[in-house]
């Protein structure tokens, strides 16, 4: 799937609580892993890099198949953004699944990284009023663009797929009506409160119009993201499917940012990979 690793590693990330009434910070509030260089090492990328209305993106296949596609996905990236880790070999092992993937560049070459990391992402800090610009109304045309795509690109159901801080906009899209599905990966929604939501539960609510597929891993809350936590109890009510995976033995950040010589991690990213894809063949 073309999941090569990354071949330097940054700092760890430091954790910083958080403070009362403020926003889960998408990676600095909890143990989470430190930033991957881009993997460079794709010899053959799926994907082509192209622009959208003002907007870079990562999307693919280069090639129409004379295969229908399984759908299409868009991706949301964390918060280390367009170049972080393997986020691009991600992309690629969903085209291999057999669905059309776009990916837009939401935070315009920047990333976290950009304003100090994650250790940084205190409030208020420079990376926080930073992070807090990248809201709905900026956000929400981006994706709109993104689906007409995918339907230039024949895909009649679209999907999205959050990491961590994309997970917000996973929920938003659903909100909306704009997606038929959506899967978030070790999910930050509590920073939706800097975006107009009272917190996670709020935003489950009003995000909860499709079916949802929930990918915890030990770092985050039972409470909140568990096959009984707020965010499946939200989604339930509004009569919709919440189906809940965890790996619990995986930290913060792992989808995109573990390092696959790592064999457990390797294991987990193919589970991940397998369970997603079958989530979205099923609902879109």
């Amino acid at each position: 799937m073309g999941l090569c690793h990354s071949h330097e590693e940054k700092k760890p990330t430091q954790t910083l609580p958080a403070k009362s009434g403020e926003p889960m910070a998408v990676c600095a509030a909890r143990p989470s892993l430190p930033g991957l260089v881009e993997d460079d090492a794709r010899t053959d990328p799926k994907g082509e890099i192209i622009t959208l209305g003002c907007t870079r993106c990562y999307c693919g296949p280069r090639t129409r198949s004379a295969v229908p596609p399984k759908g299409g996905l868009i991706v949301m990236y964390d918060a280390f953004g367009f170049t972080g880790g393997r986020i691009k070999s991600l992309c690629d092992a969903f085209i291999e699944f057999g669905f059309v993937v776009i990916m837009p560049d939401i935070f315009e070459g920047e990333s976290i990284e950009s304003y100090g990391g994650c250790e940084a992402l205190t409030v208020p800090s420079k990376a926080a009023r930073w992070l807090q610009k990248q809201d709905p109304a900026k956000v929400t045309p981006i994706q709109e663009e993104c689906v007409e795509w995918l339907r230039g690109r024949g895909c009649g159901g679209i999907g999205a797929l959050g990491l961590s801080w994309g997970s917000i906009f996973t929920f938003s899209a659903a909100e909306v009506g704009m997606i038929q599905a959506g899967a978030c990966a070790h999910p930050s929604l509590g920073s939706s409160l800097w975006y107009g939501y009272t917190g996670t539960a709020d935003l489950a609510e009003k995000g909860g119009r499709c079916p949802m597929l929930l990918l915890p891993t030990k770092d985050e809350s039972e409470e909140e993201y568990g096959p009984h936590g707020v965010v499946a109890q939200a989604l339930r009510a509004n009569g919709v499917a919440c189906e809940v995976h965890p790996f619990r033995h995986m930290l913060h950040g792992f989808a995109a940012r573990g390092d696959t010589a790592d064999a457990a991690v390797q294991r987990d990213i193919g589970i991940f990979l397998e369970v997603t894809s079958a989530f979205f063949e099923k609902y879109i």
